[in-house]
């Protein structure tokens, strides 16, 4: 799997300097004009925020240190793309900016699973390289597009270690799996449902019993009280 990864994110890099190289046939490029989707507007403009923080820094880093010196200095040039929080804007938003910068050679994010599997198609017909780092959900690598890339790790590989940890304490407890009653608290979203489905998969298949499952909103939660009432009632060993 790390192979594969490690593979996956040269590959992008590859792409990246393909086309930027490309484009600069004749004379090395002034700028190269990058991409950044997110929510920068609506219920999870805080991720949003942080990821345009954290990408206007590095352009800062790397422009105020010489910029590309394999582009002989050239400057990174950040487009802003409001993804909203709404996975049906996410894929108009970013056509947008393609047609609009037909120069952008990659495109950093989107930072949830919910907004950068809408845009997939886009990004496969404009054959734009993009980076989720932060976006977990499993199937987004097995959508068909070529040109998305996912060097964090997945919700697979997260329910996976979790699990893993549940037969560490079932050991220390001196129980088998099947003793243990675990519960399930997930986000409704692409990412959170896709966690708490291989979460079920891994404690079934590990002998575990998955005695209750409760699910909450990924924005505009106030009050958890239910839930973990609900959780309470039901008496899950671990949770």
């Amino acid at each position: 799997m790390k192979t594969k990864r490690l593979a996956s994110i040269l590959l992008a890099v590859t792409l990246l300097l393909g086309i930027a190289a490309g484009a600069t046939a004749g004379g090395q490029p002034e700028t190269v004009k990058i991409g950044m989707a997110g929510a920068i507007t609506g219920s999870n403009a805080e991720s949003g925020r942080m990821s345009r923080l954290g990408a206007e820094a590095a352009v800062r880093y790397i422009n105020a240190n010489g910029g590309i010196k394999a582009f002989g200095g050239a400057l990174v040039e950040l487009v802003i793309i409001d993804s909203t929080s709404d996975g049906a804007q996410s894929p108009i938003a970013v056509e947008r900016a393609l047609t609009d910068n037909p120069d952008i050679v990659a495109i950093v994010g989107n930072s949830t699973s919910a907004l950068t599997l809408p845009m997939l198609p886009v990004i496969q017909e404009y054959g734009v390289p993009a980076i989720c780092i932060t976006a977990a959900n499993s199937t987004i690598t097995e959508q068909g597009c070529d040109y998305i890339f996912q060097p964090c790790h997945t919700g697979t590989q997260s329910s996976a270690m979790q699990v893993e940890f549940l037969g560490y304490l079932a050991g220390k407890l001196g129980k088998e799996p099947a003793e243990l009653s675990i519960g399930i608290v997930y986000e409704n979203s692409a990412w959170g449902q896709d966690v708490a489905a291989t979460n079920r998969t891994f404690c079934e298949n590990n002998g575990f019993i998955v005695g209750a499952e409760e699910t909450f909103p990924s924005t505009g939660l106030t009050d958890a009280s239910s839930i973990v009432g609900k959780l309470k009632n039901a008496e899950p060993d671990a949770t």
